[in-house]
């Protein structure tokens, strides 16, 4: 029986146009656009705040390679440690990311409860969804995919079996995870920023880590060629794969509660004790400096200064949509299965228990919880069902 959406669901669409508009169009608008253009286009484009050349040449594609040394621009603003507010805002929006773009290869491999495996296309789906959220924007490619998947979860029967993710997957994506991206973020971040050395180059692994999709995708698919073959799912068989994604789950919820704990602790700090500190970085460990959400509005009005305030400009909107698409997503995914399974008078207490996490853990970390509880109560209800079969 399909399960009915609720009206937060029209939030996605509205979302992705605000993205659109707050991302591409503000970024003309406050004169970031301008600005890149104008360095990219001189006769010796540098790294923004420095005078390290900045590597234009990358394919021989001129749209192609206009656009690697627009990320690249981007990147190296955020990743500068002299620009400490959009530093740790950066930090703060990746650990969330990170957990998203987990949740988005565990819901990619799950076909839903239509069919005991996944097709081939969907399940290799995240390739292509990864792409458009690194290429036009996280705050663009995430609400799309969320309002896709919610849309096929409420067509899905509620009778058959409540995830089809496998164990041999569940053992795999965990590595495949960290040779497609976490390792070209370990080294973007440790290399040199000098072009001269482009394997070592900071430059070269921001272009290469873009495409951590595919390499995500091809380092899975040569790790469940060499690992052993999927066992039939019997009742120890499901018992061993919920505890792996248990587990997967935990990893997604501390990546992103790192990250937040760390930033309102470094928050708390200078605002408790702005004496035991300089004055610039108080300054830069404000709310305001680290979140400048009137920034958005005013900047379709406004110029902005440099590279790295407009930078954080495009950030605090990314990072606003991507929250609420994805709080909107998990919240709608845990109804659903609450209401399939005869439970939605647990919905206010799942709610509340999330509302607390996100303030506590992070909005990312609160996401991890309603899906973590969506899988427990589906995991129930199967059971319960199977259980009456076999009676």
């Amino acid at each position: 029986m399909a399960t009915k959406l609720t009206t937060s669901f029209l939030a996605l669409p509205l979302l992705f146009l605000a993205a659109i508009s707050c991302l591409h169009v503000l970024g003309v608008r406050n004169g970031l656009v301008q600005m890149i253009s104008d360095n990219l286009l001189s006769s010796r484009p540098v790294l923004p705040g420095s005078d390290i050349p900045l590597r234009t040449h990358w394919t021989g594609l001129r749209l192609l390679d206009l656009d690697f040394s627009i990320m690249v621009t981007v990147f190296s603003s955020i990743l500068n440690h002299h620009n400490l507010s959009l530093f740790i805002q950066g930090n703060h929006f990746f650990g969330f990311w990170m957990t998203s773009w987990i949740l988005i290869l565990l819901e990619s491999h799950n076909n839903g409860p239509q069919s005991k495996t996944a097709s081939r296309p969907y399940k290799y789906s995240y390739v292509l969804w990864g792409l458009v959220m690194e290429f036009a924007g996280v705050a663009v490619g995430l609400p799309a995919w969320c309002a896709f998947s919610l849309l096929r979860m409420s067509r899905a029967s509620s009778s058959a079996e409540f995830t089809t993710i496998t164990i041999a997957d569940l053992e795999s994506l965990p590595f495949a995870f960290l040779l497609g991206a976490g390792l070209p973020t370990l080294l973007m971040l440790v290399g040199t920023w000098s072009p001269e050395l482009p394997l070592w180059s900071r430059q070269t692994w921001i272009v290469v880590r873009l495409f951590h999709p595919v390499l995500l995708a091809i380092a899975h698919a040569l790790l469940r060629s060499i690992g052993p073959a999927s066992l039939t799912d019997g009742r120890q068989q499901l018992e061993r794969r919920m505890k792996r994604l248990g587990r997967l789950y935990s990893v997604a919820f501390w990546i992103t509660a790192s990250s937040h704990i760390l930033t309102v602790s470094a928050v708390l700090f200078a605002y408790l004790f702005p004496h035991l500190l300089p004055a610039h970085i108080v300054s830069s460990l404000s709310l305001a400096s680290l979140w400048p959400v009137p920034s958005i509005w005013r900047g379709f009005v406004t110029k902005t200064d440099t590279i790295a305030l407009g930078t954080s400009t495009f950030m605090t909107a990314n990072e606003v949509i991507s929250t609420i698409s994805l709080l909107v997503w998990a919240w709608n995914m845990n109804r659903m299965a609450l209401q399939s399974s005869s439970h939605i008078d647990h919905l206010g207490l799942s709610s509340v228990k999330a509302g607390v996490f996100a303030l506590v853990f992070g909005p990312g970390a609160a996401a991890v919880a309603l899906i973590e509880n969506r899988d427990h109560v589906l995991h129930q209800r199967f059971t319960v069902a199977k259980g009456a079969k076999v009676c």
